[in-house]
C-alpha cells in the first residue's frame, strides 16, 4: 500500500457483484477494518496529532481515573469544585452545619459549611464557595458519550478484556472478563462502582486481540482529545488553560489571566459574581484545579509545555516594581470614587501622559510637618484609574477616578516637577482567608459546631449562656494563670473577651 493510498479502514467497499456484497457479513467487515500493515499503521500514527501527543491505550487506568470521583469511585456526575482544588460529586458532599466562628460578613449564605472530606485538606469550606464545575461537567459528559460509543464498537468487534483489580494494601482480585477493549472495560468497571479510585487495573488480554483493542482505544482517545479541547480554553486569553483556577462560581481561568482582569470589587469575568478569593491568587491560598490540571497534562502535554514557556517569559518580563506617577494630594480607598481638580502645570503634564497610557496613576497623602522635607508624603498610597475627564478653557481639568488597590512606595524620583515611584502592590486578604484566620484566632473547632448543630439544642444554649456569664479570663487557662500576663496574650484575645472585662 502506497503512502498516498488511504487506509483500508477508511476506504469504501470495492465494487463487485451484487451477490458477493450480499454475502459479506458484519464480522468480516469488522475484521477488514483493521487490515493495515505495520508500516501504514506507524505512518498513520505519526501523521495524527491525537495519537502522537495524546494518551496511549496503555494509560487506560490513568485516563479513567481522571474522570472518577475520589469519594464514590464512580464517574463524575454533577461535579462540584472545592476551594482546596479538588472535585467530588454533588451527592458526595458531607453534611453541612452552621459555622459559629463567622462574624464577618455574617450573612446567612456564608454561615453554612462543611469539613472537607479529603484528609489532605481537612479545612472547613463554606457551602457558598462550592459550585458546579462548569468545564469538568462538560468534559465528563463528553467522555461518557464517547465511552458508550466505543463500547458499541467494541461489542461489534467482539472484543473483551480480562482485568484484575489491585487495591492498595490488599490482595489482587480474581481477573474477570469484561466486554470491550482496555479503556472501555475499565470505564465499565468504574461506572458500576467496582473499581476503587486508588486501585490499579492489571490487564490479561490475548496478543491476538491486543492490536484490535489498541486501535479501538486509540480512536476513542483521539476523538476525546479533539472534542474536549474545545472546552479547555480560558475565556480570557482563549488559549489552553495553564495553571487553571476555578472560582467559587464554577468557572475556570488561567491564574495569570484572572489576576490581570481583577478589579475592585473582584468579579468573575463570565457571570460577574463577586468573588471572595485572595486578591493576589497566591497558589498556597487558591490552589489550582487538580482534575483539570491532570486532564490537560494527559491529553495536550505538548501544547501545555508551550504555554508554560510563554508564561515563564511573560512572568520574567513583569517581575519588576510598578513605575507609576504620583499625585501628592489626598487620601482614598479601593473602589472609592474621587473627583480631582487639576490646575498645577506639573500635574497637567502628568495627567496628559497618563491618558496616553493605561490611565492609572498613584495618589499619596502629604505629611503635615514643619519644615517640609523632600519626601513630604506617606509611603502608602492608592492607585487611581481615570474614568472621565472634563477640560476647562484655561487648561484646567476635572477628572473622575476610582480607587483600584493600595501600594507601597519602594523608591521614587522626580520627573518634570512631579514624583514617579517604584511601587509594590498591597492587597488585603480574601474573604475565605479572613474567615479562616478568625476561626484560628478564637480557637474554633468545627467538630464542636457540627455536634452543636445536630445535637441537643438545650446543651448549646447552656454552653452559650455559661460562656457569656463567665469571666473573660476563663477561656484563656492555657496561659497557666488566671489573667493574661504578656502583651502577646492580650493580642490573641478576642474583642468580646476584652470588652466583657473581669466583672
Amino acid at each position: 500500500m502506497s503512502p498516498d493510498q488511504p487506509d483500508v479502514a477508511e476506504s469504501a467497499p470495492q465494487p463487485g457483484p451484487a451477490d458477493s456484497r450480499a454475502a459479506a457479513n458484519e464480522d468480516e467487515a469488522a475484521d477488514n477494518w483493521f487490515t493495515t500493515s505495520e508500516d501504514d499503521e506507524l505512518q498513520r500514527r505519526q501523521k495524527s496529532p491525537q495519537t502522537k501527543f495524546g494518551p496511549h491505550p496503555d494509560q487506560a487506568r490513568h485516563v479513567v481515573r481522571l474522570f472518577q470521583c475520589p469519594q464514590c469511585s464512580a464517574p463524575y456526575k454533577h461535579a462540584i469544585s472545592l476551594p482546596c482544588g479538588r472535585s467530588i460529586c454533588k451527592t458526595c458532599l458531607p453534611e453541612t452545619f452552621i459555622r459559629t466562628s463567622v462574624s464577618y460578613p455574617a450573612l446567612p449564605y456564608r454561615q453554612e459549611g462543611f469539613r472537607c472530606p479529603f484528609s489532605e485538606c481537612g479545612q472547613v469550606h463554606a457551602s457558598d464557595d462550592c459550585s458546579s464545575d462548569v468545564i469538568l461537567n462538560k468534559v465528563a459528559w463528553l467522555v461518557h458519550t464517547e465511552m458508550n460509543r466505543g463500547k458499541v464498537n467494541a461489542l461489534r468487534l467482539k472484543l473483551s478484556t480480562r482485568i484484575g483489580i489491585q487495591a492498595a494494601q490488599s490482595l489482587m482480585t480474581s481477573p474477570q472478563l469484561i466486554p470491550g477493549s482496555r479503556l472501555v472495560a475499565t470505564w465499565t468497571l468504574a461506572a458500576h462502582k467496582q473499581l476503587p479510585f486508588k486501585a490499579d487495573a492489571l490487564f490479561y488480554d490475548e496478543p491476538a486481540s491486543r492490536e484490535k483493542a489498541d486501535e479501538c482505544d486509540s480512536r476513542v482517545l483521539g476523538t476525546l482529545q479533539k472534542t474536549m479541547r474545545v472546552e479547555m480554553d480560558c475565556q480570557i486569553c482563549y488559549g489552553l488553560l495553564y495553571d487553571p483556577l476555578t472560582t467559587e462560581c464554577g468557572h475556570t481561568f488561567c491564574r495569570a489571566c484572572l489576576l490581570c482582569v481583577f478589579t475592585k470589587p473582584r468579579r468573575c469575568p463570565v457571570c460577574r459574581r463577586e468573588l471572595g478569593v485572595d486578591p493576589l491568587l497566591k497558589p498556597g491560598v487558591c490552589p489550582s484545579n487538580e482534575r483539570i490540571v491532570g486532564i490537560t497534562q494527559t491529553f495536550w502535554k505538548d501544547e501545555l509545555d508551550g504555554r508554560k514557556e510563554s508564561a515563564a517569559l511573560e512572568s520574567a518580563a513583569t517581575q519588576h516594581p510598578l513605575l507609576i506617577p504620583l499625585l501628592v494630594c489626598s487620601l482614598s480607598f479601593p473602589s472609592m470614587p474621587m473627583f480631582l481638580h487639576i490646575y498645577e502645570s506639573r500635574y497637567r503634564l502628568m495627567i496628559e501622559r497618563v491618558l496616553q497610557g493605561d490611565q492609572t496613576f498613584g495618589m499619596v497623602l502629604p505629611r503635615q510637618q514643619e519644615p517640609i522635607r523632600e519626601d513630604d508624603f506617606y509611603q502608602m498610597g492608592i492607585l487611581l484609574q481615570i474614568i472621565e475627564v472634563h477640560y476647562y478653557a484655561d487648561g484646567r481639568s476635572m477628572i473622575e477616578t476610582v480607587g483600584l488597590y493600595r501600594f507601597r512606595i519602594l523608591s521614587y524620583t522626580q520627573r518634570d516637577g512631579y514624583y514617579v515611584g517604584n511601587a509594590q502592590r498591597m492587597d488585603d486578604v480574601g474573604l475565605q482567608q479572613e474567615e479562616a484566620m478568625e476561626a484560628a484566632e478564637v480557637g474554633y473547632d468545627a467538630s464542636d459546631s457540627a455536634a452543636g448543630t445536630h445535637g441537643d439544642g438545650d446543651l448549646v444554649e447552656n454552653q452559650g449562656q455559661s460562656s457569656a456569664e463567665a469571666p473573660f479570663w476563663t477561656s484563656w487557662s492555657q496561659f497557666g494563670a488566671e489573667l493574661p500576663e504578656t502583651v502577646e496574650d492580650l493580642n490573641t484575645m478576642t474583642t468580646q473577651s476584652l470588652m466583657r472585662g473581669p466583672g
